[in-house]
């Protein structure tokens, strides 16, 4: 069978769509790039925020006009979209084939086979979802996403994901290990640690592992050389976390803390335990025992009842705080969530204007940043090729998708998937510019 396969939203859903793949590829199915023509398309959906719902509904609506014209045979809509709205999509969306929930994974297979038998049933929702498995990896074969688990037992007022994808499920220990090992046997030079809330790690396991003895242990298998950290809550970085990394050769000194929010109002009602006074600190106390840190934050515009003097707060939080790589998201009013029932909701264009503000200051930092970089020596990951004899790639500050890249001169298509010394020569606001100076990543 012929199978055109598109997974949206966040690097946790594409690991669900590598699940889904290998048992789809291992089940002798054909993939397509695209859907005209194909026999099945299967979409894995997100729906996190009104961006991403509007997205899944849009690319649905695409694929369910194919199928009507004959261009497309069967549609099969996967992932949070089916669990956040369960059995009510069967009627609003009666064209689907089949609705699956997130954690699939291999039982997608044999879901489909039963479409040719009309023997499955037309929604699946898994008892306990599958998080681990094999994979096929998505992205270059040097870099794959490590999920240490599953779901989020906070509850931040604005969020649907513990709606979606339950109460924190975390992996045990030694299973994360073992596929580390495995990844870095394949090739995998980078490792980059997902969860929906990974300082949260073990906290429900009987042993309660700690994050940081788990990267410890990743920090020994040969064969991987970098590994990056992702969605670390601020009250999870302990200083066990920091001297792990502060020890490690491999665990990159890239932070990403999604501190949402300043004002101490606006935290308290977003469900936030952390203090703007603590977050400070702790900027202040990493960049002195990491003095190469790279932060990344996420934060909120235009939440329920911020007034013009939080978002000031905001700002000059992101401006004392310097950090590195800002993403800035408006509110969105979710279904279901205690904060859409929250009054002084604030309008659209205000929360669009103050994004704006911010990603434009964001912006001019991350430029000021870059621009310091010029005629330094890094290590940088080897991703493709770009014509012209130029690569494309990453230094290790660059985190794949969500940050910039680096456009690399006088490398070859042979330093693929490897990691190379480079010399930035020129900066953009979030791009780069290098040459190529050895095959040999620096020490």
């Amino acid at each position: 069978m012929k199978i055109f396969f598109q997974s949206l939203g966040c690097p946790k859903n594409q690991v669900d769509s590598e699940l889904m793949l290998h048992s789809l590829i291992g089940g002798g199915h054909l993939m397509v790039d695209e859907p005209d023509g194909a026999d099945l398309a299967i979409v894995n959906t997100c729906c996190f925020i009104e961006e991403a719902t509007q997205e899944t509904i849009d690319t649905i609506t695409e694929l369910l006009e194919l199928k009507a014209r004959g261009m497309l045979g069967s549609v099969v809509v996967a992932g949070c979209f089916v669990g956040r709205y369960r059995e009510e999509l069967m009627n609003l969306l009666p064209d689907v084939d089949l609705f699956t929930g997130p954690g699939t994974g291999d039982k997608l297979a044999s879901l489909i086979e039963g479409l040719k038998t009309n023997s499955s049933p037309r929604y699946f929702f898994p008892e306990k979802p599958i998080i681990e498995g094999p994979r096929v990896l998505a992205n270059s074969a040097a870099m794959a996403y490590l999920r240490i688990s599953e779901g989020c037992s906070r509850h931040c007022t604005y969020c649907v994901i513990p709606s979606i994808r339950g109460s924190l499920m975390s992996r045990e220990p030694e299973s994360i290990v073992s596929e580390a090992r495995s990844l870095a046997g394949q090739g995998v030079k980078e490792l980059v640690i997902i969860a929906e809330d990974s300082s949260a790690y073990g906290s429900d396991l009987p042993q309660n592992p700690k994050l940081s003895d788990l990267l410890a242990q990743l920090d020994k298998i040969e064969g991987i050389e970098w590994i990056r950290l992702l969605y670390l809550y601020p009250e999870g970085v302990t200083p066990e976390l920091i001297s792990v990394i502060k020890k490690s050769s491999r665990i990159l000194p890239y932070l990403d803390i999604p501190f949402q929010h300043a004002s101490p109002k606006i935290l308290r009602l977003m469900g936030r335990n952390s203090k703007p006074g603590d977050n400070l600190e702790l900027i202040t106390r990493l960049r002195t025992e990491l003095p190469e840190l790279i932060i990344r934050s996420s934060f909120i515009t235009g939440f329920p009842g911020e007034t013009k003097k939080d978002f000031l707060t905001l700002r000059q939080f992101i401006e004392n705080g310097e950090i590195d790589r800002v993403g800035v998201f408006e509110y969105s009013r979710e279904d279901g969530t205690p904060a859409a029932d929250f009054p002084c909701q604030t309008r659209k264009s205000t929360r669009e204007a103050r994004r704006c503000e911010l990603m434009e200051m964001a912006a001019e930092m991350s430029l000021a940043k870059n621009k310091k970089l010029i005629g330094k020596k890094i290590n940088a990951i080897v991703e493709g090729a770009l014509g012209h004899g130029l690569m494309s790639g990453r230094i290790w500050s660059q985190a794949p998708t969500i940050d910039g890249n680096i456009e690399i001169n006088g490398a070859s298509p042979d330093d693929i998937d490897s990691i190379i010394c480079v010399e930035i020569t020129e900066a953009d606001y979030y791009d780069l510019k290098g040459r190529k100076i050895t095959s040999q990543p620096m020490k």
